[in-house]
């Protein structure tokens, strides 16, 4: 940028070009392409604030061209304020111009309506400032050009207080997202995606409060059968699949009708948790069989116990609960039963 401003005064003090076109010449131009070869952007956040900073050394420049009429050492006062103003700019809103390149990697979107507009402000501020002939030169024209310097102004401060609730905006949703995984972590079994035992805590405790109106639950408690016998014979990769299939076949039966009813409560118990009329039998089979039609393609039997228990007046789910887990337990023990004596037949 001092590279810039040299530039501009060798043209203006030594070679005598008008200021109009020693700025086009020696910072409009050369900084533009400066800039745009060392910016991040290539979009409306790059015109935004190429439009800034030179609206704004515009303005500078203009009302020390101006003051300096008034001086005797006119040129050199007009340096000398120059500088001096810059640095005050600087000094001032450097905190600012941090802010705007740090919103502008953090949003990528919705700039060019902003840039558009600063360019055209940009490019009505320099026509006032130079035509027909430098602003200096026209004092009649100071008033004009000290309220679009105004409005000028003016529209940066709205640009600036957008982009501060922006910040805030942008802020909130970088700590939404990082509870959102807080919270998946928490809630979210590692192995299948289903909801884990504090997801299944917290459903039961919406439940109780839902039930006030009068909503039934059904609770339904499985556990899968053979998944020691699984990891004994083919490996625990092969029963960590037929966990993850148990699970799918669970939320693909029962969560397109209750959403987030699906819990994985321990090594190969499940749980579910559904509120409102259900045809539980029903699903229950239509659960049978999908796990067989998945049974048959993973090549090992996969299968699951169950028990039920609808929710009683003036009873707890914790406790309707346990008397579908005694359920599961009961059919579970007969499923053992009924294995051991084919195998049995199987022998003899």
């Amino acid at each position: 940028m001092r590279v810039f401003f040299a530039a501009y005064g060798t043209a203006v003090y030594v070679f005598h070009f008008p200021m109009v076109l020693s700025s086009l010449l020696a910072i409009s131009l050369p900084s533009l392409i400066w800039f745009w070869l060392l910016s991040d952007f290539r979009d409306g956040r790059f015109f935004l604030a190429f439009a800034l900073a030179d609206t704004l050394s515009m303005i500078i420049a203009s009302f020390g061209k101006y003051l300096a009429l008034f001086f005797p050492e006119g040129e050199l006062f007009y340096l000398g304020l120059t500088l001096l103003l810059f640095v005050a700019l600087l000094v001032f809103a450097d905190r600012y111009f941090l802010l705007l390149k740090t919103l502008m990697k953090q949003v990528r979107g919705g700039w060019a309506t902003m840039a558009l507009t600063a360019m055209l402000i940009y490019f009505v501020l320099g026509f006032i400032a130079a035509y027909p002939t430098p602003i200096a030169q026209r004092p009649e024209y100071v008033p004009v050009f000290m309220a679009v310097c105004l409005l000028t102004f003016a529209f940066y401060g709205v640009v600036l207080h957008s982009l501060q609730k922006t910040q805030k905006i942008a802020e909130q949703n970088e700590q939404l997202q990082q509870e959102q995984k807080i919270y998946h972590i928490a809630y979210t079994d590692a192995l299948t995606g289903l909801g884990n035992r504090a997801a299944y805590l917290e459903q039961i405790n919406k439940l109780e409060r839902q039930r006030a109106d009068g909503i039934p639950v059904c609770c339904i408690e499985l556990d899968m059968n053979g998944l020691k016998q699984v990891n004994d014979t083919l490996g625990h990769a092969a029963g960590d699949q037929a966990l993850r299939e148990i699970a799918r076949v669970l939320t693909a039966v029962f969560a397109p009708r209750y959403p987030d009813s699906v819990f994985r409560v321990g090594g190969d118990e499940f749980c579910v948790l559904l509120n409102g009329e259900a045809a539980v039998a029903e699903m229950l089979e239509q659960l049978e069989a999908e796990l067989s039609q998945s049974a048959q393609q993973l090549g090992f039997p996969l299968s699951a116990a169950a028990g039920t228990a609808w929710v009683r007046p003036n009873e707890l789910i914790e406790s309707a609960m346990m008397r579908a887990d005694a359920k599961m337990y009961q059919n579970k023990r007969g499923i053992r039963v009924l294995s051991e004596n084919e195998n049995e037949k199987t022998c003899s």
